[in-house]
């Protein structure tokens, strides 16, 4: 478990002593619920912005690359640069 695991978990048990279990669960289901509503409303000012370019043809996406299982620390991950980004893929799943 590295640090960040440690602290989240530390924060937890001490909340949850403190607020209840319900209270907790609560609080992890609004803070999921604005993550969502802040990405959903990212997507939307980023389209705006970005505008319609009714002249470009769309790209056809011909290559997905799916992942999972990275570390969240700061270690080497060298996949990135001999698997991942020489396969150049249009879109990547994680």
């Amino acid at each position: 478990m590295n640090k960040f695991h440690r602290c989240v978990s530390i924060l937890w048990v001490c909340l949850e002593k403190v607020a209840g279990r319900q209270t907790c669960l609560r609080i992890v289901g609004i803070m999921g619920l604005l993550s969502v509503i802040a990405s959903l409303v990212s997507i939307a000012v980023l389209e705006r912005a970005r505008g319609t370019d009714e002249d470009k043809p769309l790209k056809r996406t011909t290559r997905i690359a799916f992942g999972s299982g990275t570390s969240v620390d700061y270690r080497p991950q060298p996949i990135w640069v001999q698997g991942i980004m020489p396969s150049n893929p249009d879109v990547w799943i994680w």
